[in-house]
């Protein structure tokens, strides 16, 4: 009896406990969040019924929404039929759709990758490709069809209470981020290289070599898939590329928590990920991190596959997804040495001799070296070095990287002993809490999961499986803690984090009152995810524009919190008024994205190509004959933006001889051709 009461207190303490952690979290992130905005959103969405006044917006939707079907069709269709090649073996029918489509559109990036480096990349002969594929697909796909078990409405639907909530705001959710996929593009990332990269490609027929833009050295999976979308439809196509792959992390998690958990913990868990609010931001737009999140989610998936099953055939769709999340994006890197560690362990446990211990872990590092290869090897080619921009040796092309800014932006600052720990601990834990701070916008399921998560390892008693899913989200944070302090670069493995705490909630070996307590609290701050996504959308602006009420010239000629000082109506100027031989040289704007003519600009993370031609200059006429040297005769110069970027980042290294040069210059040797809200039109006379 007396050991029945101690249970009961200790069990009532840990709720206790579980409660004030709640309170203190939620009520650090939520004096962020304006849950007004639920009454803003609704008011200002009723102009969403005049889309109907406007035929042609909305055809312009249903074009975009056409060739995403096709993409999508022909990408499971041909992961089909890559699986079949491979024996895979049986799936269950929603599992095998997501391989199918994560293969398919990992083949559609590789061919367009090809295209683009033989000079094919030509609108009609793009849209005529891909609609004589759709043809063939459907042709092969029809007869494959009587052989697919229909999905049963039945074994995805939850059971419990906290899943079907789960459930409808997942639904609720994907509805108010469509809203913002339909707005026009305005986010930086996208406008600097994401799109402004394909763009640049289509306008000259080929992948070229572009020294100006560091970023043009990285991988660019997901880009080949944005260049196929401005081809045959614009950028409406990309962002709705980029919107499903993070709806195709939903089915992932999905698929992962009901073959290994239970159909409840698949949608709670699913939920969490997707009513994240930086999962809204990112849907909103063209950008890759959603499209990361899916491929090492995959990865994840087939190697628990083969932990659980040993099958040859996952390992190898392992290796493949993990190779292709590499050329995405380098920060995947983690998820590759958590594969390895599970390989080595799995195949140690067997007490195999040590050659055959190692072996299938460098034939999964050659099967993802392969597949990452071909922007190596275009690295390689183009800037002598396949880690440009982080390195290029001593025989590569000078490239400027600014690395010293880009690591103070995006990686680890200031040393990573373990005596300033505590103090990085307290600070990263800050920023998290710091209005209108990135970080802030992972939602605060991620910290209240934190204690949970070591309960649920606990309780595992072994599992592999949560055990794997912990090797993974351990190495992920580990690797991230070491790298950056960026929480957006943690997205991929968030929803690990959401399957542990989805399985507590739903654990037989929790008290049902427990249980049932932590599902509430979920739910809660789900809710209350919503009101951030909300928010942030009320401050898009997005619904006259969606509606057809507000031109795109006018929502895009505004400052928005994520386009500050715009460019738009100047880039409109130029693609009206200028000639196709048109060179246009970007001064304090790196967002080249609209503009349909031949650019040069510049990220804040590379040294100014005006600033390489001023300070190898003598005279302000020499500076005239260089410029004209490379055929730029025009400048487009975004004081405002400029100032923004001096402050923040000091692109420009200014002495007095310089703005001496530059005075000149600009008096005598410039012609003023348009000028509005500080963004100017110059002529290089």
């Amino acid at each position: 009896m007396l050991n029945l009461e101690k249970k009961n207190i200790f069990n009532f303490l840990l709720v206790v406990l579980a409660g004030a952690w709640f309170f203190y979290i939620v009520r650090s992130f939520y004096q962020l969040s304006d849950l007004t905005s639920v009454y803003q959103f609704s008011n200002e969405a009723l102009v969403l019924s005049a889309l109907w006044k406007h035929p042609t917006v909305f055809l312009g939707y249903a074009s975009s929404f056409f060739y995403l079907a096709v993409i999508l069709i022909c990408s499971m269709v041909t992961g089909t039929f890559l699986l079949a090649q491979i024996r895979i073996a049986a799936q269950a029918v929603l599992e095998r759709v997501v391989i199918s489509c994560g293969l398919g559109l990992a083949a559609l990036s590789y061919l367009m990758f090809a295209l683009g480096m033989i000079g094919w990349l030509n609108p009609v002969f793009i849209k005529v490709l891909l609609l004589l594929w759709f043809v063939l697909c459907s042709w092969y796909y029809w007869p494959q069809l009587k052989s697919w078990k229909i999905i049963s409405f039945s074994s995805i639907l939850p059971s419990s209470l906290a899943a079907k909530i789960a459930l409808v705001l997942i639904g609720i959710a994907a509805i108010v981020n469509l809203f913002g996929v339909l707005a026009p593009e305005i986010y930086y990332d996208a406008m600097v290289y994401h799109l402004a990269l394909p763009n640049m490609y289509i306008y000259n027929g080929r992948i070229i070599n572009f020294p100006p833009l560091g970023f043009s050295y990285f991988p660019q999976n997901m880009e080949m898939l944005y260049t196929l979308s401005l081809l045959v439809s614009g950028d409406l196509l990309a962002r709705l590329l980029h919107f499903s792959a993070g709806l195709g992390c939903v089915l992932v998690i999905f698929v992962l928590g009901r073959k290994y958990f239970s159909r409840s913990v698949a949608w709670l868990s699913s939920a969490i990920f997707y009513l994240m609010p930086l999962v809204a931001l990112e849907s909103w737009a063209a950008l890759n991190d959603l499209g990361l999140s899916f491929y090492v989610l995959l990865t994840i998936l087939c190697v628990i596959n083969w932990l659980k099953k040993g099958s040859t055939s996952e390992f190898f769709l392992a290796a493949a997804f993990c190779g292709f999340a590499l050329g995405i994006k380098y920060v995947s890197v983690p998820v590759l040495i958590g594969a390895l560690l599970i390989i080595g362990y799995v195949q140690a446990k067997k007490k195999l001799p040590w050659r055959q211990v190692v072996v299938p872990g460098f034939i999964f590092i050659a099967i993802v070296f392969l597949l990452v290869s071909p922007w190596l090897l275009k690295n390689t080619l183009t800037a002598g070095s396949p880690l440009a921009p982080f390195y290029t040796g001593k025989n590569s092309i000078d490239l400027d990287w600014r690395g010293s800014i880009y690591e103070r932006e995006c990686e680890k600052p200031g040393q990573t002993s373990l005596t300033i720990w505590p103090t990085e601990i307290l600070r990263r834990w800050q920023s998290v809490f710091q209005e209108n701070s990135q970080n802030s916008f992972i939602g605060p399921l991620f910290l209240f999961s934190l204690p949970f998560i070591l309960i649920s390892l606990i309780r595992s008693r072994g599992d592999p499986v949560v055990i794997a899913l912990a090797v993974f989200l351990g190495v992920y944070i580990f690797v991230w803690w070491t790298q950056t302090e960026i929480m957006r670069f943690l997205l991929p493995i968030f929803p690990l984090a959401g399957l542990l705490l989805s399985s507590l909630a739903y654990s037989q070996k929790v008290i049902r009152y427990q249980r049932i307590l932590l599902q509430i609290t979920v739910l809660i701050i789900l809710f209350c995810n919503l009101g951030m996504t909300l928010s942030a959308l009320v401050l898009k602006q997005p619904f006259a524009v969606v509606a057809g009420e507000e031109t795109k010239t006018d929502y895009l000629s505004r400052n928005h919190p994520w386009y500050p000082a715009p460019s738009y109506p100047a880039i409109e100027y130029i693609n009206k008024n200028l000639g196709q031989d048109s060179k246009i040289l970007f001064i304090g704007e790196e967002r080249s994205y609209y503009a349909q003519r031949q650019v040069i600009a510049n990220s804040a993370f590379d040294v100014p190509t005006f600033q390489k031609y001023f300070k190898s200059a003598k005279t302000a006429a020499e500076l005239v004959t260089r410029l004209r040297q490379d055929g730029i005769n025009y400048i487009l110069l975004n004081e405002k933006e400029l100032r923004r970027l001096q402050i923040q980042y000091k692109i420009y290294d200014f002495s007095s001889r310089d703005l001496q040069l530059l005075s000149e210059f600009w008096s005598k040797h410039s012609r003023k051709l348009y000028y509005k809200d500080d963004v100017g039109i110059y002529q290089v006379i």
